[in-house]
C-alpha cells in the first residue's frame, strides 16, 4: 500500500511538473505556412508541438487584452502588436516578417480572363450575373479591411454589398470559394497557394496599391523561453524564410 501510494504521488507530481505546450495565436491566413514551419520547427528541434490557435487578428487581440494565455501572438494587423505594447500586454511593438497579398480566387473551371479590368470585371461577373464575392468579415479581419478599401478604390463597394459573402476570417471566405458557396473571393495569397486551395482554384494578384499594406507582425507576450527559441527560429532559420517565400510572404 506504501509503495502503491507512493507511485500515484510520483505520477501526479509528474503531470504538475509536465510543461505547458507553447499556446501561439494567429491570423488564420497563416494557417499553412505555420503549420508547415511548427513541423519543421518540431522536426530539427525536437521541441513539442505547439499549440496553435487561428482566428482574426482583432478577435485573437481582444482575447489576448482580456487575459487569454498566449505566449505568441502572429498578427497580419501591424498596428495590434503596437498597440498590445503601448498597453503593457508584450516587452516590445513586435517584429516584422512579411507583407499580405491580396487576390481574386475564383473556381479552376472558370475560364474567363480574370486579368485585365478588375472593376469592369467585378461588374460584370459579379454584379450583372449576381454571383457571390466572398470577403473576411472587415470589421475585425485584416484581409477583409483590405478588401473592402480596394472594392472603395474601384468604386463598386456599394455594387456589391448584395452579392458579398462576409466570413468571420479571411481562412472561411477562402473556404467558401474552395467549396462552390462563392463564385469568387478577395482573399489572402498565402492561402490560395496553399495546396489544398490551390488544387481547385485559380486567382490574380491585386495591386496592393488600390489598399493600405498588410503588414505581418509577430509579438511575444510574456518572458516565456519556449516562445522566444520558437521568435528566433522563424526570425532567422533558414526554412522559416523559405517557407514564408513560398506562401508569398515575401
Amino acid at each position: 500500500m506504501i509503495r502503491f501510494f507512493i507511485a500515484i504521488c510520483m505520477l501526479i507530481l509528474s503531470f504538475g511538473l509536465r510543461a505547458e505546450p507553447l499556446r501561439i495565436a494567429a491570423s488564420s491566413s497563416l494557417q499553412f505556412v505555420l503549420n508547415d514551419i511548427v513541423e519543421s520547427y518540431v522536426t530539427q528541434t525536437g521541441k513539442p508541438v505547439p499549440q496553435l490557435v487561428y482566428g482574426s487578428s482583432g478577435n485573437l487581440y481582444r482575447q489576448i487584452v482580456q487575459g487569454a494565455p498566449f505566449q505568441l501572438f502572429f498578427s497580419a494587423r501591424g498596428e495590434l502588436t503596437t498597440l498590445l505594447f503601448e498597453q503593457g500586454v508584450s516587452e516590445d511593438a513586435g517584429d516584422l516578417f512579411g507583407y499580405g497579398r491580396l487576390v481574386l480566387l475564383t473556381d479552376k473551371l472558370f475560364v474567363d480572363d480574370i486579368s485585365g479590368d478588375l472593376a469592369e470585371f467585378i461588374r460584370r461577373e459579379v454584379v450583372d450575373k449576381n454571383l457571390k464575392l466572398a470577403i473576411a468579415n472587415p470589421v475585425h479581419a485584416p484581409y477583409g479591411q483590405a478588401a473592402q478599401e480596394l472594392l472603395q478604390s474601384l468604386g463598386v463597394w456599394q455594387d456589391v454589398q448584395h452579392n458579398l459573402i462576409n466570413g468571420e476570417q479571411v481562412s472561411q471566405a477562402t473556404r467558401f470559394v474552395a467549396s462552390g458557396a462563392a463564385s469568387f473571393g478577395l482573399v489572402s495569397l498565402s492561402l490560395a497557394l496553399a495546396p489544398a486551395i490551390a488544387n481547385s482554384t485559380r486567382y490574380v494578384l491585386i495591386d496592393s496599391a488600390l489598399h493600405k499594406p498588410v503588414e505581418h507582425k509577430m509579438v511575444l507576450l510574456g518572458e516565456s523561453a519556449e516562445a522566444k527559441n520558437f521568435r528566433k527560429y522563424v526570425l532567422h532559420d533558414e526554412n522559416a524564410l523559405e517557407l514564408f517565400e513560398r506562401y508569398g510572404l515575401r
